[in-house]
């Protein structure tokens, strides 16, 4: 009888929710909720559901206290400590590493994977970043391209496209330019419209624009020339002075030249 008595009594207690020091039970659709759960060793052999994040305190994995795992917005997916944010409208982006599009407000498409990439990004649209820090302090930008460690990393503009570590890490306020290669382009911070394909290439360049350059360390001194073009390894490398030069060949003019 005094077995029967607690069963009773505990099946008049428990309750699904989260109630300190009482019973818990499952509700008619065999659900309950729980506040922290600490696992030591479990396997799951079914799925683990979960409702989308609409806030900070639903639909979230966190670690250490932070937000870990979370889709807030529409179509977005986020995942490391701190990736994306409660409060954009953003949607379809996705955000993979440490501090990725944490300050993202506004925009679409966008894709940030490493620590730091797209960190200060609030307003932005089809831009990708690949690589820690890449275009890691632009605010407001569209149709951006960085991939490898620091590629872009100052830009604060739009439509430029940076592959390699270092390339176009310089970049403020320069547009339309393509780097690709390991510090192609490092040191530009103005110049528009210029082409470096190739490790080194152009890598001097502050302000010059409209030049060319394809090949390891083409036209690699060049600072604030304009309209040069050089295809080939070397090619024009110690050109400092002089616009609108056009060599062709491996070591071709290494010296400086005027207009050629």
């Amino acid at each position: 009888i005094s077995t029967a008595l607690k069963v009773s009594n505990s099946a008049t207690t428990a309750t699904s929710a989260n109630t300190a020091s009482a019973i818990v039970a499952r509700d008619g659709s065999g659900d309950f909720t729980a506040g922290n759960v600490t696992v030591t060793t479990s396997t799951v052999t079914g799925n683990i559901a979960m409702v989308n994040s609409t806030s900070s305190s639903l639909g979230n994995i966190t670690k250490g206290g932070s937000r870990f795992i979370h889709n807030y917005g529409t179509n977005n997916t986020f995942a490391g400590i701190d990736s994306g944010n409660f409060t954009l409208t953003a949607a379809r982006c996705s955000g993979f590493g440490a501090n990725t599009l944490t300050s993202l407000t506004s925009g679409n498409d966008c894709t940030a994977i490493g620590y730091g990439a797209l960190d200060s990004l609030t307003t932005g649209i089809q831009c990708t970043a690949l690589g820690s820090n890449a275009l890691g302090t632009i605010s407001t930008a569209s149709y951006c391209t960085a991939i490898g460690y620091n590629a872009l990393a100052n830009n604060t503009v739009a439509n430029n496209t940076a592959v390699g570590v270092n390339s176009l890490a310089a970049n403020l306020t320069g547009t339309d330019n393509t780097a690709i290669g390991v510090s192609s382009l490092l040191s530009n911070t103005s110049g528009l419209s210029n082409t470096a394909v190739g490790s080194g290439a152009l890598q001097s360049n502050t302000n010059g624009g409209g030049s060319t350059a394809v090949g390891t360390n083409a036209l690699s001194l060049s600072s604030g020339n304009s309209g040069n073009t050089a295809i080939g390894s070397n090619c024009m490398q110690n050109v400092i002075n002089g616009n609108s030069n056009t060599a062709l060949g491996s070591d071709c003019l290494k010296g400086n030249c005027a207009n050629y």
